[in-house]
């Protein structure tokens, strides 16, 4: 019974401490994933003026698509340079289903690429990024599960003999 104890307060104690190790390491992803944000905003306001979305509402209708402003908004396309992180396929699942008006809004986003040339490969950065810390973070539920499973089975065993 003593050693079924003794195991029991070693599991536990390696259980608090894989629960801190983890609580700690999400910390720093969460840290991670706000600086991330933070230094997309602060891209935006440094590289490419923040464009309200009243002026995605002016350039739709200098291209004389304005029946598409408020998809475009819904799809998040809010500002001029997140308008240019807008593939043809989402266009196309934002309703913009005639080819001639996604070709337009297509080569208009294109002229937007060339005038801010990197505001689609930070957006592409800052996505990978993100993606990399949820996998991170993914991983990390998944060590706990496995870590409490075999605690459990520890204790299973420990509770048998």
């Amino acid at each position: 019974e003593a050693l079924v104890r003794g195991e029991r307060e070693r599991l536990q104690d390696e259980r608090s401490q894989i629960q801190a190790e983890r609580a700690a390491l999400r910390a720093r992803i969460d840290e991670a994933v706000a600086k991330l944000h933070a230094e997309r905003e602060e891209e935006e306001k440094r590289k490419m003026p923040t464009l309200e979305s009243t002026e995605v509402t002016q350039w739709l209708e200098e291209l004389g698509l304005e029946q598409y402003n408020d998809a475009l908004m819904a799809a998040g396309a809010t500002t001029l340079q997140r308008a240019t992180t807008l593939s043809d396929a989402e266009l196309e699942r934002c309703g913009v289903t005639l080819p001639g008006h996604r070709k337009a809004l297509s080569t208009a986003i294109r002229e937007l690429r060339l005038a801010y040339p990197t505001a689609l490969k930070d957006e592409q950065q800052r996505r990978e990024r993100v993606a990399a810390l949820d996998a991170q973070r993914t991983a990390l539920d998944d060590e706990l599960e496995a870590a409490e499973l075999s605690e459990k089975a520890a204790l299973a065993a420990a509770a048998d003999t």
